[in-house]
């Protein structure tokens, strides 16, 4: 079967989307054993970005590309102002680090306009076929991370005293973000598609548990309460539905709550707060208040609060200059760079003002366009 012109760059995708696992382990166990920087996954996905961009602004099927074309020159003329302007404010600057940085955040703009771009151009079935794909990969990371759970091979989601694991993955926060964004698609699959998506399901869940942190606990328990509420509005709307489904979402539900006391990350929070208090039960009783909210942060910021503190003094007495155009990776660091590792904050402290605002344009716009699709379509159904 001979493949039309435009069929050609949504299938190049889904074919790299189905490769992200294994690139992953690749990376992963690379990194685990190595000190080299330089990965497979590196140069493939380097590759993929720069053929990527090539076909958005060049390919005369993209009605956008002009718009596209403008939006890029004006973000990459940004940071050149922002290189150029953090190589003499910063008190360390290494390029290399800073350029590796800003090609990464350019990474998640240009695939986010890359697949809104292939998903216009492209039938219905293309979404969905996308979509598939997806699954199976959140399914293959899923099971890697079981089999490596297993297999008693697994590498540790955190350096020191914390338990949880990662599979032969690297990054535990970037795995549990992919698998807490492919939790709720897993289990729309699981619901109207096939109940083979249901094996799937169970190692998402199982696995996000696994990882032992709080954002993957969080999407186990929000996936399957909204998709629980789904359901039986559904069901109590229309009369129509599964009541075997929603006795399996209420059954996974109730599972995972009784569960959740024995798990990795609720180990976790109390090895955290019993460092806490040895840490502080020589404080003085006057410090009480300063220390019940430096244990909150300590527990909702995992640590982190300390970074983030750092990263706010520094921009605090940052000029003017660096408020607009951001810090740059690390943020204005005197002997290592820290990442705060909370994207939000990461962002505002290394593009500022500006970039911030210029990284959140398409997101806006594109959330902006879903949330009009989902109320006109409430909207016709009432």
């Amino acid at each position: 079967m001979v493949l039309q012109r435009k069929e050609i760059p949504i299938k190049l995708l889904l074919i790299y989307i189905m490769l992200q696992p294994f690139l992953d382990v690749v990376t992963g166990i690379t990194l685990q054993f190595s000190d080299s920087q330089l990965t497979v996954s590196l140069f493939v996905r380097l590759l993929f970005f720069m053929a990527g961009g090539f076909y958005l602004l060049f390919t005369k099927e993209n009605p956008y590309r002009r718009k596209y074309f403008f939006y890029l020159a004006v973000f990459c003329l940004f940071f050149i102002v922002q290189l150029s302007l953090n190589s003499y404010l910063k008190p360390q600057f290494h390029l290399l680090a800073e350029i590796k940085f800003i090609l990464k955040t350019m990474y998640f703009i240009l695939i986010l306009l890359l697949v809104w771009f292939l998903f216009k151009v492209n039938e219905r079935s293309a979404i969905h076929k996308t979509l598939q794909i997806f699954v199976f990969s959140i399914t293959i990371y899923s099971f890697l991370i079981v089999l490596a759970g297993l297999t008693g091979t697994a590498f540790q989601s955190y350096e020191f005293e914390k338990v949880g694991q990662v599979g032969w993955f690297h990054a535990g926060n970037e795995i549990g973000a992919i698998l807490s964004v492919g939790a709720p698609i897993v289990l729309l699959f699981a619901l109207k598609k096939s109940p083979w998506y249901w094996i799937s399901v169970l190692l998402t869940l199982y696995s996000l548990f696994l990882l032992g942190t709080k954002v993957g606990l969080g999407a186990i328990m929000l996936t399957l309460f909204v998709g629980l509420l789904t359901m039986l509005w559904e069901y109590l709307r229309k009369m129509k539905g599964s009541l075997s489904k929603i006795g399996i979402l209420l059954a996974l539900l109730i599972c995972s709550i009784i569960y959740t006391p024995f798990s990795p990350v609720v180990k976790n929070i109390n090895i955290h707060l019993i460092n806490l208090e040895t840490k502080h039960e020589k404080e003085d009783a006057t410090q009480k208040q300063e220390e019940h909210t430096e244990q909150l942060q300590q527990l909702l910021l995992s640590g982190r609060h300390q970074y983030l503190n750092n990263h706010l003094q520094s921009f605090t007495r940052a000029p003017l200059l660096q408020k607009l155009v951001g810090m740059g990776y690390g943020g204005n660091y005197q002997t290592e760079a820290k990442m705060i590792e909370m994207d939000p904050f990461d962002l505002f402290f290394s593009f500022g003002i500006l970039g911030t605002i210029l990284f959140l344009l398409p997101i806006i716009y594109f959330v902006s366009i879903m949330i009009y699709c989902m109320l006109r379509r409430i909207t016709l159904l009432s």
